[in-house]
């Protein structure tokens, strides 16, 4: 089987962050390496070859909206947990995800 090309893999994920912009519970969110066709194809090389390298000039997505995403992920589930209002926590995580999106659809060529 051919391996997946970078359009490809860009395509999966900018797919994955729309996904990940219409979350209804902090757990719908997913965030992992597993879960991101560029990284399938590039994070054990450090990232060499991944479009997102090439831009930022950085490994495992520094210098994107994605740590963004963690942390008001962390900010959004730490509420739910807690029975806190998440009404600005969830809109933070989802306009992070929003953002990683957008970073992404900035590679396309």
């Amino acid at each position: 089987m051919a391996r997946m090309t970078n359009d490809e893999a860009l395509k999966l994920s900018i797919m994955h962050w729309e996904e990940n912009a219409t979350a209804r519970k902090p757990l719908d969110i997913d965030v992992s390496v597993g879960s991101c066709a560029l990284c399938n194809l590039h994070f054990k090389e450090d990232c060499l070859g991944c479009p997102i390298r090439n831009v930022t000039k950085r490994s495992f997505c520094n210098g994107t909206p994605y740590y963004t995403v963690l942390d008001t992920a962390k900010k959004w589930r730490d509420d739910y947990d807690n029975y806190n209002d998440t009404t600005e926590s969830k809109k933070a995580c989802i306009d992070a995800c929003k953002a990683e999106a957008e970073f992404l659809r900035g590679l396309r060529v």
